[in-house]
């Protein structure tokens, strides 16, 4: 289920759902920005699939001067913890 803002079509929320409607996955959208700016080969497979491989996001910088930003998940579920971090230096950041 994807609900738009009628006003500019931007995404209010999507919802992912199991075969009798239950919501699997919800993602509500604070907001959107529709002229985002990329790098020229930020859709270029090999680097991303060579990033996917190492574990980092598809496009986070990559140049010399680029540093890497941990991001923590702000909503606890229970019964959950941090069991293992790795830090991986690279040539690039």
């Amino acid at each position: 289920e994807i609900k738009l803002k009628k006003k500019d079509l931007s995404p209010v929320s999507v919802k992912v759902m199991d075969p009798d409607r239950n919501p699997l996955v919800t993602v509500e959208f604070e907001k959107v920005k529709f002229k985002a700016d990329f790098d020229k080969d930020d859709f270029e497979m090999k680097k991303n699939m060579t990033r996917a491989q190492l574990g980092l996001p598809a496009m986070a910088g990559g140049g010399e001067n680029d540093a890497l930003t941990v991001k923590y998940p702000t909503f606890e579920l229970k019964g959950t913890k941090l069991t293992d971090e790795k830090k991986i230096d690279l040539e690039n950041g």
